[in-house]
């Protein structure tokens, strides 16, 4: 498939990084974003907190919420006016399961993956039909990533370890393969949601 650009996100929450990296990484009025796909990419390891403290500390969970919000929302800024412009792109943006249902002890990453899936859905209405812009909220289930070794929440960290006991998440690949079939279908097919999920989740 002949995909001209591509646009990830980064950590910041800064709109003028994602300006400046768009330019860096060969943006420009003439290359021209065909898709941007925003995913968390984080790694410090206090960002991994899920929840807010017994002791009123909420940097952290500032922090989460400056990249999960405030990141896919300066990502999709950077190149949206490019894309309205030529009247085709792809926006996806990656959710979660936890932005469909929630879970205790994950409040503000249950609260910051629902903006996720409503943003994308807003945009989709927005977008699709003035635009020719296809929008895709992917919304996975439980999968292996490093993301698990910066949880900082030893209780919930043990409930995942011991998940993977009984249980085959899903990798990096599957979620690429996702990609590929939201990215291959029919020009006339928005798939506005993928939930993912491994075979043996039950929750």
């Amino acid at each position: 498939m002949g995909f001209r650009h591509s646009l990830f996100g980064w950590e910041r929450s800064n709109f003028t990084h994602y300006q400046a990296a768009y330019y860096k990484y060969g943006g420009s009025v003439n290359t021209h974003p065909d898709i941007i796909n925003f995913f968390m990419q984080k790694k410090e390891k206090d960002f991994a907190f899920w929840h807010y403290r017994r002791d009123g500390e909420v940097t952290a969970a500032y922090c989460m919420a400056d990249v999960n919000i405030k990141g896919l929302m300066n990502t999709v800024a950077a190149v949206l006016p490019v894309m309205q412009a030529q009247k085709s792109g792809h926006i996806i943006n990656t959710s979660s399961i936890a932005g469909r249902k929630t879970f205790a002890g994950l409040g503000v990453y249950c609260a910051t993956k629902h903006a996720v899936a409503a943003f994308s859905d807003v945009l989709r209405m927005e977008l699709s039909s003035q635009y020719n812009i296809r929008v895709t909220s992917l919304q996975p289930g439980a999968v292996e990533s490093e993301l698990f070794e910066h949880i900082t929440d030893e209780n919930y960290r043990a409930q995942m370890e011991n998940l993977k006991e009984h249980m085959t998440f899903l990798k990096s690949e599957d979620i690429a393969d996702s990609i590929l079939y939201v990215l291959r279908a029919p020009d006339h097919v928005d798939v506005a949601e993928l939930f993912i999920m491994p075979t043996e989740q039950q929750w």
